[in-house]
């Protein structure tokens, strides 16, 4: 999403849980955002401040926060197989 000028938007969120998710069968999430202007000094692109003063970057929740260079993507997937058992180490007895 790219935002220009004087911008805002309103975006609800219903969510029905089957079976209930802690206790709860459905919910409501409403998000209302404005774009206030060019970043300040310290904010980067995708920079969302909360009500509590918090900043949440979009792009890093969507795609995972990642350190500079580290390669694009989702993360790998889980190893298959059976679960590895631990070895028996000569230095104590079997348990």
């Amino acid at each position: 999403m790219v935002l220009n000028g004087n911008t805002s938007y309103r975006t609800e969120i219903r969510t029905t849980y089957d079976p209930p998710f802690m206790g709860q069968t459905d919910s409501t999430t409403v998000l209302t955002a404005r774009h206030l202007g060019a970043c300040k000094a310290g904010q980067r692109p995708g920079d969302m401040v909360m009500p509590n003063g918090q900043t949440l970057n979009v792009r890093d929740v969507m795609g995972g926060a990642r350190p500079p260079g580290a390669a694009k993507g989702p993360p790998p997937p889980p190893a298959k197989g059976p679960p590895t058992q631990e070895r028996p180490r000569a230095d104590r007895p079997p348990a």
